[in-house]
């Protein structure tokens, strides 16, 4: 173990120190007449940080919402007087009550139902007896969506006028825009932009839009995202052979801004939600290897060439083992998930963190040296080993961690190299006693 001394830059600085172990009470309201579906729903999410508030049919519907303010509403179809969908129409007419998610939770689960909820403007519909990971799976989704960062949009167009243009239009709806003007810059170009849109004109310099696109498409890194294409030729075949590229979109210039911003609007929206669930570890929702690799490996190759500072954790869970067998795999499932909660709350947005594998987790923290990375991590280890940990049985479960550290460029010049030395600092952390945090050795800042 290392002393805790005050930060000394602001990198250091800006990393949460919270001793909170759950997130805050998220308010649910819940309208359903069934008493023990009720309790079920307040089992399997009351421990993820949300209160279930149950309505009373004496209020009134939106006077209730009104007063508890929740973060979403779940909904029986059959309400007595009123219809689950008769409510879902009354929130989604109130402006204030419009954004708030509304999911139908019903035995009666089939096209008619989940239509009539489309209808009513629902926002999803699970079927009874509700399954624990699909409700925290769809409200973590929800929360997600609201915290949603701009859209990012790279256009490979070799006319400033055009460029100007798109700036304007796709600013202007709230999207982060920027332009590539030579073909042979656009990789390096995805590389540190990593967009979620490119639009693609035909007509460049050198190459056409077909070649660049077939040129991403075989890279994996770029197999998915959208490429939208954006050309004066509005001929059949142009846009066949668009379609044959791996394009996703073709419209012709000059386009109708709505038009424009909305194919972007949607297409970026679905494409985020696909690489989330793709991205995302099953059990812990945090990024898996994976999505971590790419991630890490973007990161450091612009670490490198701007020869900026860069620190790799690795994490284990100690005794996991033990927890397993002493406690049960669901409790060690809860463990899991319950580290991933506090780290990802602990650490800053910039910070990269992942499910590495098995009860390994790996952090990357970008332009930060050997000693803060080891103090902000101590300070880590020891909120969360001072955290009160409530199994959802009520069972107190005793849980640590280990780390290892290994930093760019003091203790490796690839990635590779780094994630191999941490992964030793982490192994003397576990060999000389547990629950610590080492520094790779023969590395400095």
């Amino acid at each position: 173990m290392i002393d805790e001394t005050p930060p000394v830059n602001p990198s250091d600085a800006e990393h949460k120190n919270s001793h909170q172990f759950h997130l805050r009470t998220k308010p649910i309201a819940v309208f359903d007449s069934d008493r023990d579906s009720i309790e079920s729903l307040s089992h399997a999410i009351g421990k993820k940080g949300y209160k279930i508030h149950p309505w009373d049919e004496k209020s009134e519907p939106l006077a209730f919402l009104g007063e508890i303010r929740p973060c979403a509403v779940v909904t029986e179809i059959e309400l007595g007087g009123i219809t689950g969908f008769d409510l879902c129409r009354e929130i989604k007419a109130d402006p204030h009550l419009a954004s708030v998610p509304v999911i139908f939770v019903s035995e009666k689960s089939g096209v008619p139902e989940r239509a009539e909820g489309i209808r009513a403007g629902s926002d999803a519909f699970l079927p009874k007896p509700v399954n624990s990971d699909a409700i925290q799976e769809t409200l973590q989704n929800f929360e997600s969506a609201n915290q949603e960062v701009p859209a990012r949009i790279l256009a490979m167009e070799d006319d400033g006028m055009q460029n100007a243009l798109l700036k304007n239009i796709l600013e202007g709806a709230g999207f982060i825009f920027d332009s590539c003007t030579e073909p042979e810059e656009l990789l390096d170009m995805l590389d540190s932009f990593n967009p979620d849109l490119l639009i693609m004109d035909l007509k460049l310099p050198r190459y056409n839009g077909f070649e660049l696109a077939r040129v991403l498409r075989q890279n994996n890194c770029y197999l998915t995202m959208p490429i939208l294409f954006l050309t004066s030729s509005s001929q059949e075949a142009s846009y066949i052979e668009s379609l044959k590229a791996g394009s996703d979109d073709f419209l012709a210039k000059p386009a109708n801004p709505q038009i424009l911003i909305d194919s972007i609007r949607y297409r970026t929206k679905r494409y985020l939600q696909i690489r989330a669930l793709t991205d995302q570890d099953g059990l812990t929702h945090m990024l898996n290897r994976a999505s971590l690799m790419r991630q890490f490996e973007s990161i450091f190759s612009r670490t490198a060439r701007y020869r900026e500072a860069l620190s790799i954790t690795m994490i284990d869970i100690d005794h996991f083992k033990t927890i397993n067998d002493t406690y049960g795999h669901q409790a060690g499932d809860w463990v899991l998930r319950s580290l991933s909660n506090f780290l990802q709350e602990a650490l800053r947005k910039s910070d990269i963190i992942g499910r590495y594998g098995g009860e390994e987790f790996i952090l990357l923290l970008p332009q930060i040296g050997a000693e803060d990375s080891l103090r902000v991590v101590d300070r880590i280890r020891q909120d969360f080993e001072r955290g009160e940990k409530a199994s959802p049985t009520g069972e107190i479960i005793p849980v640590t961690f280990s780390a290892g550290i290994a930093t760019y460029p003091g203790h490796g010049s690839s990635l590779d190299e780094i994630i191999f030395a941490a992964d030793g600092a982490l192994y003397e952390s576990k060999r000389t006693g547990r629950n610590k945090v080492s520094l790779a050795k023969n590395g400095g800042e």
